[in-house]
C-alpha cells in the first residue's frame, strides 16, 4: 500500500501534494495547499481564467428577462445620471435595433417590446416593422424546402433589418413592395375580395409601415377599390388612414367617369372641420376646396352618416331620408351611386 502511494507520489503532473490538498484525506498537501475547494467565485481563479462580461440590459433583452433588463437599466444606467429623458431614448433605440435584427426570435423581440412599454416609450414602431418582417418572411420561406435556402433568406431580411434601423429609405421601401406582396398572396389564400372590409383591414399594416417611415402611402387598396367601383370603401380607407389631397384625387381617378363625378360633387360643400380627425392627429381635406360661405348650423359627419347606412336594410333610403331631413344635396348624390338604387 506504500509502495502503491510512494508511486503515485512520483507521477507527473498528477502529484496529489499538489492536488486536491483541500481534502482531509490528503494527509501528502503541502503547506501551500488550498485550504477550500476551488469555485467560480474564487478572486485568484477568477483572475486568471474567467471570462469577465458585463450584464447590461441588452444582455437579459437577448435572453428574453425584460423585468431583468428594466431593473438592470434602472440600476447601471439611471442611478447617477443627469440626463434620463436622453438615456430612455438611447435605451429605446438600442432595444428597437435589438428587436429588429432578431425579428425571427419571439422571445428576444417580445421582450423588445416589453422592456420599451417598460421605460415608456411606445414601442408601435417596433411592433409593426417586426410583423412586416415576418410577414414578408413567410411569403418568401413558403416553397423553401432546404433550410440553408430559409436560412440564407432570413440572413437577407436581417441585413434589410439592420438598414430600417438606420433610417434608409430605400431599404423601407423595398420592404414596402415585399409586404404588399406578402399581404395580397395572404388575402388570395384566404379568398377574400380585395375591395372588401376584410381587406382594408388587411391593408391596415402598410399603411402604417408608410407612416412610421415617412414614405408615400400605399396606393394598393384604394386603386383595388376604384377599380370595382367600391366607393364607400374607397371613401372611408383613405379618410380612416389620412391620405393626403393630392393623391386622393390622382387615386380617385381610376374610378369610372360617373362615380368620379360623384364622388367630387359629394365632396364639394364638405368643410374641413366636419371630417373626423385620424390617428396622426391631423385632419383630412375635403376633394375640393370650400366656398367662403360657412353654414350655421353643420350636419352630421357624412362618414358616420354612412356607416350608420350600412347598417339599414336599405342603404340608398336611408341616405335619401338624411339628405331631405339634413337638406344635404351630397347625401343624395351617395345615395344615387348605389347599384340597387331605383327611381321612386
Amino acid at each position: 500500500m506504500h509502495c502503491v502511494l510512494f508511486h503515485r507520489q512520483a507521477l507527473h503532473p498528477l502529484d496529489p501534494s499538489r492536488l486536491f490538498g483541500w481534502q482531509s484525506a490528503n494527509t501528502t498537501g503541502g503547506s501551500e495547499a488550498s485550504s477550500e475547494p476551488p469555485h467560480f467565485s474564487s478572486s485568484q481563479l477568477v483572475s486568471k481564467f474567467a471570462v469577465v462580461e458585463n450584464l447590461d440590459f441588452l444582455y437579459y433583452l437577448s435572453h428574453g428577462r425584460p423585468a431583468f433588463a428594466f431593473g438592470v437599466f434602472l440600476t447601471q444606467q439611471l442611478l447617477d445620471c443627469s440626463n434620463v429623458k436622453l438615456q430612455v431614448s438611447l435605451a429605446a433605440d438600442q432595444a428597437y435595433s435589438l428587436g429588429l435584427l432578431n425579428f425571427s426570435s419571439v422571445c428576444v423581440s417580445a421582450a423588445c417590446v416589453c422592456f420599451c412599454e417598460l421605460l415608456g416609450v411606445c414601442s408601435l414602431k417596433l411592433r409593426v416593422d417586426l410583423c412586416v418582417l415576418n410577414l414578408v418572411l413567410r411569403l418568401w420561406t413558403q416553397t423553401c424546402e432546404d433550410h440553408r435556402d430559409a436560412a440564407s433568406l432570413r440572413q437577407t431580411l436581417v441585413e434589410k433589418a439592420g438598414k430600417l434601423v438606420s433610417g434608409e429609405k430605400r431599404s423601407a421601401q423595398e420592404l414596402l413592395v415585399h409586404l404588399e406582396a406578402a399581404v395580397r398572396d395572404a388575402l388570395e389564400k384566404k379568398g377574400v375580395c380585395r375591395s372588401s372590409y376584410e381587406a382594408a383591414q388587411e391593408w391596415a399594416l402598410p399603411v402604417q409601415f408608410c407612416h412610421l417611415h415617412a414614405l408615400p402611402l400605399s396606393p394598393a387598396f384604394p386603386q383595388d377599390c376604384a377599380r370595382d367601383g367600391q366607393w364607400l370603401n374607397f371613401l372611408l380607407f383613405v379618410q380612416l388612414h389620412n391620405y393626403p389631397l393630392q393623391q386622393v384625387r390622382s387615386l380617385a381617378a381610376s374610378f369610372c367617369p360617373a362615380l368620379q363625378s360623384h364622388i367630387s360633387l359629394a365632396f364639394q360643400d364638405l368643410h374641413p372641420e366636419q371630417l373626423p380627425s385620424g390617428s396622426g392627429g391631423s385632419r383630412e381635406l375635403p376633394l375640393t376646396p370650400p366656398p367662403d360661405h360657412e353654414s350655421p348650423e353643420p350636419p352630421r359627419e357624412l362618414f358616420q352618416v354612412l356607416l350608420e347606412s350600412q347598417e339599414k336594410p336599405s342603404p340608398w333610403r336611408f341616405l335619401l331620408s338624411e339628405a331631405v331631413r339634413q337638406r344635404s344635396p351630397a347625401l343624395s348624390v351617395l345615395a344615387a351611386c348605389h347599384q340597387v338604387c331605383a327611381p321612386t
